[in-house]
């Protein structure tokens, strides 16, 4: 993530054609996403009760949408073990 952050033109141009898209259009795209740092990571990946029932909300809404075939097993989502 690092590299699309610091906007390597390596990086975009690969992800570009990967996405089959331009790569100006691939920057734009890019420039609208906020990369959080580690400290971000950590609260986002921790299992925190609050954090734990936004996604068990998320996971509910989508499912009335029809938006997942499945309802996915979120309990090993939230896992903050490989950012330690």
């Amino acid at each position: 993530m690092e590299h699309f952050k610091n906007e390597d033109p390596a990086a975009i141009e690969w992800l570009s054609s990967v996405q089959a898209l331009e790569i100006t259009t691939m920057k734009q795209a890019l420039s609208g996403i906020r990369f959080p740092d580690r400290q971000e990571n950590l609260k986002l990946l921790s299992n925190d009760p609050a954090q734990r029932r936004t996604l068990d909300l998320l996971v509910n809404v989508m499912m009335q949408h029809s938006l997942l075939a499945h309802r996915p097993d979120t309990r090993q989502l939230m896992n903050d073990h490989f950012l330690k």
